[in-house]
Order: C-alpha cells, then structure tokens, then sequence
C-alpha cells in the first residue's frame, strides 16, 4: 500500500492509495470477478481476446491508449518470476504492463 502526503491549508493529510485486485485500480468487486478470467490469470503461451476493462477511468484511460481496447486479440508472452510484469503480443506489438493493471483486464 502507497500512502501519499497532501498539504490542505497547512494540514498535512493522508491518502491510501491501493492498487488493484479490487483494492483501489479496479471497478470490480470480487463478486463480480468470479467466474471471469482476468488478464493476470492468462498463462504464458495462452491466446484470448479483451472482453472490458474494469478499471478506474485513469486506468482505463492508460490501457486504452495503449492498444487494450475490447474486441482485440492477444498473447501472453512473458511473465516475470514474481509474476510481475507481464508482457503480451497485441497489434503486432509487445506490451509490458504490471500484474495490478492486466488485473483490470477481463478475457474470453
């Protein structure tokens, strides 16, 4: 967990930034996360297609720009030994992206 410093009229507060895995980056709950695959599930060699992002609009807004648009194919390439981060095969680019974000990610 990252916890920022904000100055508000010479107060200093304090703000819990989480990330993913509905903690803070994701709009799904864990409710609505079972029974779906989710882009950080996906095995290395394993094909599929991005059904919605389940992000918060910062982060829907990052994935979209990067090519991560409903309807489109991929392949997970590479995962890292911790698991982080996770590089995929999408437009005939390779993308890298953290676990917490391909988290968002909902596949068929």
């Amino acid at each position: 967990m990252v916890i920022n410093m904000f100055r508000h009229n010479g107060n200093r507060l304090r703000r819990k930034n989480k990330c993913c895995n509905g903690q803070g980056c994701c709009s799904a709950t864990d409710a609505q996360r079972q029974g779906k695959t989710f882009l950080d599930k996906v095995e290395v060699g394993e094909s599929g297609v991005v059904k919605t992002l389940k992000a918060t609009p910062v982060i829907r807004k990052r994935l979209l720009a990067m090519g991560l648009t409903p309807g489109v194919n991929f392949k997970v390439i590479k995962v890292a030994p911790m698991g982080d981060p996770i590089e995929i095969r999408i437009r005939g680019y390779q993308l890298t992206m953290r676990k917490n974000e391909a988290a968002c990610v909902e596949v068929e």
